[in-house]
Order: C-alpha cells, then structure tokens, then sequence
C-alpha cells in the first residue's frame, strides 16, 4: 500500500459548534459567495465582477457580507428541517 503525506479531517458540527472561528468562505461556478454552508446567505461576485467594479469595492463587499452574514453559530441541532436549497455537494464543500 502507498503511503499518503497528508491527513484527513472530519468537521462534525453536531459536536463542536465552530461558527465563530470558521475562515472558510465557498464560491459557486456561477459566481456567488457563500459565507456558510447552513445559510442562503451570500454575495453574488458574477454581478460585481461583469459591472467592472474595482477590486477595493468588490473587497469592501465581501467583508461587509462577512461582517453581516456569517453566523456566530449554526442551529442544525435545533431545527432539523434542510437548513438551504444549495447541498453541501452542490458547493465542493
């Protein structure tokens, strides 16, 4: 058998609640931020990048989406119903 240098990790967030510290952010083929893979939220990139904003303006929304949007903590243990329509697969996540 080959032996692989690298190291597999499992995110269980039944167990540890990690919102707060997440730095990962997803971005679809068709152009939308995602700022957490529980939440609809997000920023659509595709629009700000075809109106030729400036990479300062499309930073700014990108952390002014991140400041507002990404939770504190995900409630997937309390509400057990599909928290999005977009599934983790659907994102690489």
């Amino acid at each position: 058998m080959r032996q692989w240098p690298g190291m597999v990790g499992f995110i269980a967030p039944w167990s540890a609640v990690f919102c707060d510290t997440c730095n990962r952010v997803r971005l679809t083929a068709s152009g939308r931020l995602h700022y957490c893979l529980g939440q609809e939220r997000g920023l659509d990139l595709r629009a700000l990048l075809r109106s030729g904003a400036q990479d300062a303006t499309i930073a700014h929304a990108i952390a002014v989406g991140i400041a507002a949007d990404k939770p504190q903590r995900h409630h997937f243990h309390e509400d057990l119903r599909p928290s999005r329509a977009v599934y983790m697969m659907q994102l690489g996540g």
